[in-house]
């Protein structure tokens, strides 16, 4: 193995000018808004869902929400805990999912118990601004790293 070419170089040179505990710092913050913004999204998502027909469910929120490609659905999994210990929904029953990757798991039906604290909800947390991964561009793209090419998005 030539290890001279996965030498980083002179300071700000090679393949990155920030060290791997910048970078893990700044992925990890960048999940964390991210979670944090499609979070909000799904809550949202799921009020208006119960407002309009009286019940949602996972499938419902999944289908109004789209993850960034890699990140795992699991995120969701606290969307209606917060809603619910506010005592604007409550668990109703349990239904089988309709997605086709879920295999007709069990999955929540969420009833909606409280119209005005649902809207009211709402008005105190607006829609979060659009985040995008490329805005804080922690690796630039199209560069190389003494001759091996890195992650770019095709």
């Amino acid at each position: 193995m030539d290890r001279g070419r996965l030498s980083p170089g002179a300071e700000g040179e090679g393949w990155c000018s920030m060290n791997g505990v910048e970078l893990k710092t700044q992925a990890f913050m960048l999940h964390e808004a991210l979670r944090e913004s499609h979070l909000l999204r799904a809550r949202r998502a799921l009020l208006e869902y119960a407002l309009v027909h009286g019940t949602v469910t996972a499938d419902h929120v999944r289908a109004a929400v789209k993850l960034p490609q890699g990140f795992n659905p699991k995120v969701f999994g606290p969307v209606p805990s917060p809603l619910a210990r506010a005592g604007i929904i409550r668990r109703a029953c349990y239904a089988n999912s309709q997605r086709v990757e879920r295999h007709a798991a069990p999955i929540s039906v969420w009833e909606l118990r409280d119209r005005n604290a649902a809207l009211e909800w709402l008005e105190r947390h607006p829609p979060p601004k659009e985040i995008f991964p490329e805005q804080l561009e922690i690796f630039p793209k199209n560069e190389t790293a003494g001759g091996y090419r890195r992650h770019s998005e095709d």
